[in-house]
């Protein structure tokens, strides 16, 4: 199943292959204070029906605050809960430097552009 929400400047595309398998979303465009909403609600019921590997591919991303920093972390945090892993695939350099900063990058897998 494929899904796609665009919310102001955040581009959403959810690509599901079974409830049970891994989850693979591709964000565009912004993510900050103005779209964490949306991207919130986009992976929440992808949580709650039991996810336990969700791959963000940021590839796309043109640009991250801490906000949107919040946002991925709440959802790794919602997946640790459930013995699941958030994978930040393809990750743009603004976030890597913040996941630096905050040493926050322990609490996701990180995978290279090449990997997928």
């Amino acid at each position: 199943m494929t899904n796609e929400l665009a919310r102001g400047l955040l581009s959403i595309l959810v690509q599901e292959a079974a409830p049970d398998a891994s989850v693979r979303v591709e964000l565009s465009g912004e993510l900050d204070v103005a779209t964490r909403p949306a991207l919130t609600r986009a992976l929440q019921p992808i949580i709650a029906r039991g996810c336990r590997r969700l791959v963000l591919d940021l590839g796309a991303l043109q640009f991250v605050d801490g906000h949107g920093l919040g946002a991925l972390l709440d959802a790794a945090r919602a997946l640790a809960r459930q013995d699941g892993v958030v994978v930040l695939h393809d990750v743009p350099h603004l976030l890597d430097v913040l996941l630096d900063a905050t040493a926050t990058r322990p609490l996701f897998e990180v995978e290279d552009a090449d990997r997928l």
